[in-house]
């Protein structure tokens, strides 16, 4: 059985946590099936990554790489509405319109063997970014008779009418819908769609932990805190001249200075997306403005690492703080995994959803709105009640470490239906 994990991003190191997770249990539960994950950037991932096996995306058909005819300034509509009635209806003389190139057809010869595709968890069917390479990939999924498994998401709401006519059939279609909060759920609802095929399930990094969190005290009454700062720029693809930045930015620096005295405090600050010159997020960019605004007196007791980490090493990185105050969701969990309190900081409701879920959603601040004094009084608060939070933090974590591994087992029963089903039908003919 060949399966093709789709829609990765490994150089953002959250996605990356997302797919290794899912790679890795796959080849527990389904250790005969081959195994391929189609990334933005698979050259890139594969230096990265040697470990997996890396391809390229069916969005490639609408990109650079292939020759595409040109058509006034609807190249890209045009590539997925002649592509696509080239699938249709392959019998059919339609002209030079649904006319194949060579690498096209090459290309789609091999897609065309895929058993099943899961499309990866994540954040990307949201309106923010476009949604236009996705839903050309499920259309050719579907042309092509592979079915679409969609992997823990948090997605929606969609506003836009073509979205909405596209996506209400692709998830009533869908043998599996995994999506990681209720809001989530509801936007799904919202387009007509309701199957029992559409689960709400934990992040799949839940699973990535190695044992059982233990969120016990890992200093002494005498020495200083150890705490980690991962920050990025919102709204996405903004600049520090944005003034939401900006204010960010600042909020930081005034924090970490009255952390750094109060306490006292030492900082590192890291991400979940940098030291990968190849891709265009580099949070430790900020972070290293946020650093040089610091006072002479903090910045000694302060660090910006700005090497890349696989997480594996992240997890390990920030396994030996005391506190994480996280901006980037997927740095939030994998310190949740290794026993280390977070302080979220919510960029979208993904956020504030799994905030609530571990109970603290009185200690998250939202980014576009963040100030120091706010900042700074949560985080107090918050290491304040610490001993308190403790055991609730290792319950809640380890609820959703359970339904992160219900998940999976679903995902993996699904899948070994459709390679019976695939089997029984090979078989009568």
């Amino acid at each position: 059985m060949r399966i093709a994990i789709t829609n990765s991003v490994a150089l953002n190191g959250g996605d990356a946590a997302i797919t290794m997770t899912l790679y890795e249990a796959l080849r527990q539960s389904l250790p005969d099936v081959r195994l391929e994950v189609h990334d933005a950037s698979p050259e890139a991932a594969r230096r990265y990554y040697p470990e997996m096996d890396w391809s390229t995306q069916l969005a490639a058909l609408l990109g650079p790489r292939l020759r595409i005819p040109k058509v006034g300034a609807s190249t890209q509509r045009f590539a997925e509405t002649r592509l696509l009635a080239s699938l249709r209806q392959p019998r059919r003389r339609l002209g030079h319109l649904a006319r194949q190139t060579a690498a096209e057809t090459e290309f789609l010869s091999d897609i065309e063997q895929i058993d099943v595709m899961i499309s990866t968890g994540g954040t990307y069917l949201v309106e923010q970014y476009t949604l236009a390479p996705r839903l050309f990939e499920y259309r050719v999924a579907a042309a092509l008779g592979i079915p679409v498994v969609f992997f823990t998401q948090s997605l929606g709401p969609f506003q836009i009418r073509r979205n909405r006519r596209l996506l209400r059939p692709i998830f009533e279609h869908s043998p599996l819908v995994l999506l990681r909060d209720e809001a989530s759920l509801e936007n799904v609802h919202r387009l007509g769609v309701s199957s029992p095929n559409i689960q709400v399930a934990a992040d799949a990094v839940f699973l990535a932990g190695d044992e059982r969190p233990q969120f016990s005290a890992r200093r002494s009454a005498d020495d200083p805190w150890h705490i980690g700062i991962s920050v990025r720029s919102w709204p996405s693809g903004a600049t520090i001249k944005h003034p939401a930045v900006r204010n960010f930015a600042a909020a930081v620096a005034e924090a970490v200075t009255h952390l750094a005295r109060a306490l006292p405090a030492r900082f590192t600050f890291v991400s979940t997306c940098q030291g990968t010159p190849e891709y265009r997020i580099d949070d430790s960019a900020l972070a290293t403005h946020i650093f040089e605004t610091l006072p002479r007196d903090v910045q000694e007791c302060a660090h910006v690492d700005r090497m890349f980490h696989s997480p594996r090493e992240f997890r390990e990185l920030v396994g030996r703080l005391d506190l994480l105050i996280a901006t980037r969701m997927h740095a939030a969990i994998q310190s949740l995994v290794v026993g280390t309190p977070v302080v979220p900081i919510a960029y979208e409701y993904k956020t504030t959803q799994l905030a609530a879920r571990l109970g603290i959603s009185e200690y998250t601040l939202d980014i576009m709105s963040v100030t120091g004094p706010a900042l700074i009084d949560v985080v107090d608060r918050f290491i304040g009640d610490l001993d308190g939070l403790r055991s609730q933090l290792a319950a809640r974590v380890e609820e959703q470490r359970a339904a992160a591994a219900h998940g999976m087992e679903q995902l993996a029963r699904q899948l070994a239906l459709i390679r019976d089903h695939q089997e029984g039908s090979r078989r009568a003919t």
